[in-house]
């Protein structure tokens, strides 16, 4: 049976647009897929936390190295990555703010790019430990403009910056369903062009599941 993460990171609720296209896609894909292992990580609701110096040295302390404290850190920090590996499909709610990701959302890629997890050192080269494991994310982003045109492409740090991190643990299958523009008739049209996609999309993963 597959398994699926899907995260939220807006800091909006009822009038997040992408809030709306996460939950409208779980809904028909556990429609489709009722025996789906399903776990929900709302970033914004967890008060997810930034990286310390504490849990940057937890991590690269040997296990037999670390103290008590370290090692409840440790378990309490590696939850995130630990989703992550077992995943087969992550579907990814990613608002553009100031041209790249909300800050929440950075602060879990800090904590899933995690040593000995999703990437390793081999001599002093990184080594992407999820390659290979025909994991899929599909990433649903909104932004006040469209930036896949000029002038404003070359702002978008958003999605080059999710395949870059991505693929640099080796998750390389990523689809972008987007909903541009600043008005609400603009808004309106584009996010019904993506719940259309949404079915496609389910259509695609029922027909080729991801679960490996």
């Amino acid at each position: 049976m597959p398994k699926v993460l899907c995260i939220d990171s807006s800091s909006r609720s009822a009038t997040s647009v992408t809030r709306q296209l996460t939950e409208a896609f779980m809904a028909r894909f556990k429609s489709s897929n009722p025996t789906a292992e399903i776990v929900h990580r709302d970033l914004i609701a967890d008060g997810i936390s930034f990286v310390t110096d504490a849990s940057i040295s937890t991590l690269y302390t040997p296990s037999e190295q670390r103290t008590p404290a370290m090692a409840a850190l440790y378990e309490q920090v590696s939850v995130y990555a630990d989703e992550l590996v077992a995943a087969d499909l992550i579907v990814l709610g990613a608002p553009m703010y100031n041209f790249t990701v909300p800050a929440a959302l950075k602060a879990y890629i800090d904590m899933i790019v995690f040593p000995g997890k999703t990437f390793a050192y081999d001599g002093g080269a990184p080594v992407a430990m999820l390659a290979g494991q025909n994991k899929k994310i599909i990433v649903f982003t909104a932004s006040g403009g469209n930036y896949d045109e000029l002038p404003y492409k070359a702002y978008d740090f958003l999605e080059p910056y999710l395949r870059a991190i991505f693929a640099f643990i080796g998750i390389t299958d990523i689809e972008f369903v987007k909903v541009q523009g600043h008005d609400q008739a603009a808004v309106q049209a584009e996010t019904e062009k993506a719940m259309a996609k949404i079915e496609n999309l389910v259509a695609q993963l029922v027909a080729q599941p991801v679960a490996v």
